[in-house]
Protein backbone atom coordinates (compact mmCIF):
# COMPACT_ATOMS: atom_id res chain seq x y z
CA UNK A 1 0.00 0.00 0.00
CA UNK A 2 1.26 3.29 -0.96
CA UNK A 3 0.29 5.19 2.01
CA UNK A 4 1.38 2.30 4.50
CA UNK A 5 3.47 4.04 7.06
CA UNK A 6 6.43 2.15 8.90
CA UNK A 7 8.69 2.69 12.36
CA UNK A 8 12.39 2.77 12.57
CA UNK A 9 13.18 0.40 15.42
CA UNK A 10 16.74 -0.26 17.50
CA UNK A 11 17.39 -1.79 20.51
CA UNK A 12 21.47 -1.85 20.44
CA UNK A 13 22.82 -4.10 18.18
CA UNK A 14 25.76 -3.90 16.08
CA UNK A 15 26.76 -4.82 12.70
CA UNK A 16 29.93 -7.76 12.42
CA UNK A 17 33.45 -5.73 12.42
CA UNK A 18 32.41 -2.72 14.70
CA UNK A 19 33.74 -1.77 18.16
CA UNK A 20 30.78 -1.08 20.37
CA UNK A 21 32.33 1.88 21.69
CA UNK A 22 32.83 3.26 18.19
CA UNK A 23 29.30 2.67 17.26
CA UNK A 24 28.13 4.72 20.33
CA UNK A 25 30.75 7.79 19.75
CA UNK A 26 29.22 7.79 16.19
CA UNK A 27 25.25 7.35 17.61
CA UNK A 28 25.64 10.56 19.37
CA UNK A 29 27.76 12.92 17.12
CA UNK A 30 24.65 11.66 14.03
CA UNK A 31 21.89 12.14 17.05
CA UNK A 32 23.51 15.05 18.77
CA UNK A 33 23.17 13.51 22.23
CA UNK A 34 25.21 14.03 25.16
CA UNK A 35 27.21 10.96 25.51
CA UNK A 36 25.90 9.64 29.10
CA UNK A 37 22.43 9.12 26.98
CA UNK A 38 23.52 6.82 24.47
CA UNK A 39 24.11 3.89 26.85
CA UNK A 40 19.92 3.62 26.99
CA UNK A 41 19.61 3.17 23.14
CA UNK A 42 22.04 -0.02 23.66
CA UNK A 43 20.18 -1.18 26.79
CA UNK A 44 18.48 -4.09 24.62
CA UNK A 45 14.81 -2.22 25.18
CA UNK A 46 12.93 -1.88 21.33
CA UNK A 47 12.70 2.14 20.90
CA UNK A 48 11.60 4.02 17.84
CA UNK A 49 14.09 6.16 16.08
CA UNK A 50 11.64 6.95 13.42
CA UNK A 51 8.02 7.24 13.70
CA UNK A 52 5.17 7.04 11.26
CA UNK A 53 7.17 7.76 7.77
CA UNK A 54 6.80 5.74 4.38
CA UNK A 55 9.03 2.70 3.17
CA UNK A 56 11.14 4.86 1.25
CA UNK A 57 12.23 7.16 4.22
CA UNK A 58 12.47 4.11 6.70
CA UNK A 59 15.11 2.79 4.26
CA UNK A 60 17.12 5.61 3.76
CA UNK A 61 17.23 5.94 7.72
CA UNK A 62 17.99 2.66 8.49
CA UNK A 63 20.96 3.28 5.93
CA UNK A 64 22.20 6.14 7.65
CA UNK A 65 22.63 3.83 10.70
CA UNK A 66 23.81 1.09 9.32
CA UNK A 67 26.67 3.14 7.86
CA UNK A 68 27.81 3.45 11.77
CA UNK A 69 27.56 0.06 12.44
CA UNK A 70 24.24 0.28 13.88
CA UNK A 71 21.33 -2.30 12.78
CA UNK A 72 17.66 -1.00 12.92
CA UNK A 73 14.43 -2.89 11.51
CA UNK A 74 11.77 -1.57 10.10
CA UNK A 75 8.09 -2.35 11.88
CA UNK A 76 5.13 -1.34 10.65
CA UNK A 77 3.12 1.33 11.94
CA UNK A 78 -0.50 -0.26 12.30
CA UNK A 79 0.36 -3.83 12.09
CA UNK A 80 -2.30 -5.96 10.80
CA UNK A 81 -4.37 -8.02 13.36
CA UNK A 82 -4.88 -11.73 12.07
CA UNK A 83 -8.67 -12.47 11.07
CA UNK A 84 -10.58 -14.53 13.58
CA UNK A 85 -11.75 -18.45 12.71
CA UNK A 86 -15.05 -18.51 10.78
CA UNK A 87 -17.41 -20.47 12.81
CA UNK A 88 -18.92 -23.85 10.87
CA UNK A 89 -22.69 -22.69 9.94
CA UNK A 90 -26.04 -23.67 12.11
CA UNK A 91 -27.70 -26.89 10.83
CA UNK A 92 -31.13 -26.56 11.13
CA UNK A 93 -33.24 -27.37 13.80
CA UNK A 94 -35.20 -30.14 12.30
CA UNK A 95 -31.86 -31.85 10.72
CA UNK A 96 -30.30 -31.87 14.28
CA UNK A 97 -32.77 -33.33 15.93
CA UNK A 98 -33.31 -36.54 13.41
CA UNK A 99 -29.39 -36.92 13.79
CA UNK A 100 -29.16 -37.35 17.24
CA UNK A 101 -32.06 -38.42 19.62
CA UNK A 102 -32.82 -35.54 22.06
CA UNK A 103 -31.01 -34.99 25.23
CA UNK A 104 -31.32 -31.59 27.32
CA UNK A 105 -28.50 -29.91 26.33
CA UNK A 106 -26.86 -27.19 28.53
CA UNK A 107 -26.55 -23.92 27.27
CA UNK A 108 -23.68 -23.30 24.92
CA UNK A 109 -20.67 -20.71 26.51
CA UNK A 110 -20.04 -17.99 24.67
CA UNK A 111 -17.35 -18.57 22.27
CA UNK A 112 -13.82 -16.61 23.39
CA UNK A 113 -12.80 -14.03 21.28
CA UNK A 114 -9.84 -15.10 19.57
CA UNK A 115 -6.34 -12.83 20.61
CA UNK A 116 -4.86 -11.02 17.61
CA UNK A 117 -1.28 -12.52 16.33
CA UNK A 118 1.47 -10.14 16.75
CA UNK A 119 3.17 -8.88 14.24
CA UNK A 120 6.34 -8.96 14.88
CA UNK A 121 7.24 -12.94 16.27
CA UNK A 122 10.70 -11.93 17.88
CA UNK A 123 10.83 -10.73 21.56
CA UNK A 124 13.67 -9.81 24.07
CA UNK A 125 14.34 -12.04 27.07
CA UNK A 126 14.70 -10.48 30.55
CA UNK A 127 17.92 -9.84 31.83
CA UNK A 128 20.07 -12.53 32.89
CA UNK A 129 17.71 -15.79 30.73
CA UNK A 130 19.57 -18.77 29.31
CA UNK A 131 19.22 -18.24 25.79
CA UNK A 132 19.97 -21.93 25.27
CA UNK A 133 17.16 -24.50 25.54
CA UNK A 134 17.51 -27.13 27.76
CA UNK A 135 18.16 -30.01 25.36
CA UNK A 136 20.67 -28.10 23.89
CA UNK A 137 23.12 -27.62 26.72
CA UNK A 138 25.61 -30.26 26.35
CA UNK A 139 27.62 -30.85 29.02
CA UNK A 140 31.45 -31.34 28.71
CA UNK A 141 32.62 -34.58 29.88
CA UNK A 142 35.10 -34.47 33.14
CA UNK A 143 38.42 -34.80 33.03
CA UNK A 144 40.25 -37.35 34.92
CA UNK A 145 43.93 -36.69 35.97
CA UNK A 146 45.86 -38.94 37.86
CA UNK A 147 47.55 -37.62 40.78
CA UNK A 148 49.01 -40.56 42.22
CA UNK A 149 52.77 -39.98 41.33
CA UNK A 150 52.60 -36.40 42.74
CA UNK A 151 53.49 -35.44 46.43
CA UNK A 152 53.88 -32.08 48.23
CA UNK A 153 57.33 -32.16 50.33
CA UNK A 154 58.07 -29.51 52.75
CA UNK A 155 62.20 -29.57 53.00
CA UNK A 156 63.63 -28.23 56.29
CA UNK A 157 67.16 -29.40 56.17
CA UNK A 158 67.74 -28.06 59.50
CA UNK A 159 64.92 -30.26 61.43
CA UNK A 160 65.47 -33.63 62.79
CA UNK A 161 62.48 -34.74 61.07
CA UNK A 162 63.98 -33.32 57.29
CA UNK A 163 61.71 -35.03 54.51
CA UNK A 164 63.87 -35.93 51.72
CA UNK A 165 64.13 -33.42 48.70
CA UNK A 166 62.30 -33.05 45.93
CA UNK A 167 65.85 -33.58 43.69
CA UNK A 168 69.20 -35.55 44.94
CA UNK A 169 71.72 -33.26 45.16
CA UNK A 170 74.56 -33.36 42.71
CA UNK A 171 78.22 -32.11 42.61
CA UNK A 172 78.50 -29.64 40.03
CA UNK A 173 81.89 -29.29 39.16
CA UNK A 174 83.13 -25.44 39.04
CA UNK A 175 84.50 -23.89 35.92
CA UNK A 176 88.59 -23.73 34.98
CA UNK A 177 89.48 -20.48 35.52
CA UNK A 178 93.29 -19.29 35.09
CA UNK A 179 94.40 -16.51 37.73
CA UNK A 180 98.04 -17.50 37.27
CA UNK A 181 98.08 -13.67 36.17
CA UNK A 182 96.24 -12.10 39.68
CA UNK A 183 97.18 -12.16 43.19
CA UNK A 184 95.45 -10.92 46.58
CA UNK A 185 97.16 -7.75 47.71
CA UNK A 186 98.05 -7.27 51.78
CA UNK A 187 95.54 -5.55 53.59
CA UNK A 188 95.87 -1.78 53.56
CA UNK A 189 97.99 -2.07 50.15
CA UNK A 190 97.20 1.40 47.59
CA UNK A 191 95.76 -0.50 44.48
CA UNK A 192 96.60 2.44 42.74
CA UNK A 193 99.60 5.31 43.27
CA UNK A 194 97.88 8.55 43.91
CA UNK A 195 99.20 11.25 41.46
CA UNK A 196 98.54 14.75 43.08
CA UNK A 197 96.57 17.26 40.95
CA UNK A 198 98.01 19.98 38.72
CA UNK A 199 95.76 22.60 37.58
CA UNK A 200 96.32 23.13 34.36
CA UNK A 201 98.58 26.40 33.54
CA UNK A 202 95.79 29.34 32.09
CA UNK A 203 97.20 33.05 30.37
CA UNK A 204 94.52 35.37 32.56
CA UNK A 205 97.03 38.24 32.05
CA UNK A 206 94.15 39.80 29.65
CA UNK A 207 91.35 39.36 31.93
CA UNK A 208 90.98 42.12 34.73
CA UNK A 209 87.94 42.00 37.53
CA UNK A 210 85.20 44.92 37.33
CA UNK A 211 84.19 46.87 40.34
CA UNK A 212 80.68 45.90 41.34
CA UNK A 213 78.25 48.16 39.51
CA UNK A 214 80.73 49.08 36.97
CA UNK A 215 79.56 49.10 33.02
CA UNK A 216 80.40 46.07 31.32
CA UNK A 217 79.62 48.06 28.09
CA UNK A 218 82.37 50.38 25.67
CA UNK A 219 81.04 53.57 24.97
CA UNK A 220 81.10 52.51 21.31
CA UNK A 221 79.14 49.33 22.18
CA UNK A 222 75.86 51.28 23.81
CA UNK A 223 73.51 52.32 21.37
CA UNK A 224 71.05 54.81 22.68
CA UNK A 225 67.34 54.78 22.15
CA UNK A 226 66.08 58.14 20.64
CA UNK A 227 62.85 59.50 23.27
CA UNK A 228 59.38 59.04 21.81
CA UNK A 229 57.50 62.31 21.52
CA UNK A 230 54.32 61.86 22.72
CA UNK A 231 51.75 64.60 22.96
CA UNK A 232 49.65 64.13 26.31
CA UNK A 233 48.50 68.26 26.04
CA UNK A 234 44.70 67.15 25.56
CA UNK A 235 45.32 63.93 28.49
CA UNK A 236 44.42 65.32 32.01
CA UNK A 237 44.75 62.70 35.15
CA UNK A 238 41.20 62.76 36.74
CA UNK A 239 41.30 62.48 40.71
CA UNK A 240 41.24 59.12 42.36
CA UNK A 241 38.10 58.00 42.09
CA UNK A 242 36.65 60.88 39.33
CA UNK A 243 34.53 59.02 36.58
CA UNK A 244 36.45 58.41 33.46
CA UNK A 245 33.78 58.90 31.60
CA UNK A 246 30.20 59.06 31.14
CA UNK A 247 27.97 56.96 28.80
CA UNK A 248 26.03 59.38 26.22
CA UNK A 249 22.91 57.98 25.35
CA UNK A 250 22.29 57.37 21.84
CA UNK A 251 20.51 60.38 20.12
CA UNK A 252 16.99 60.62 19.78
CA UNK A 253 15.17 59.17 16.38
CA UNK A 254 13.80 61.97 13.85
CA UNK A 255 10.93 62.69 14.19
CA UNK A 256 8.20 60.68 11.80
CA UNK A 257 7.30 62.46 8.77
CA UNK A 258 3.45 64.01 8.76
CA UNK A 259 3.10 65.33 5.29
CA UNK A 260 1.10 62.84 3.63
CA UNK A 261 -1.60 62.90 6.62
CA UNK A 262 -4.19 64.85 6.67
CA UNK A 263 -7.55 65.61 8.97
CA UNK A 264 -11.31 64.82 8.01
CA UNK A 265 -14.31 65.56 9.35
Amino acid sequence: MADELFHVVFRGDIADGFALADVKARFAQLFKLDPARVDAYFAGKPTALKKDCDRATAEKFRGALQQIGAVAEIRPANPVAAAPAPQPAAQPAAQTAAAKPAVPVAPAAPAAAVAPVAANPWSLSPEGSTLIRPDEIVAPPPVEVSIEHISVVKRNPFAADAEPPLEADRDVAPPALDLSAYEVAAAGVALAEYEEFVPLPLDLSALSLSEVGADLLKPEERHEAAPVQVDTSELSLAPPGGDLGEIQPPPPPPPPSTEHLSVQK
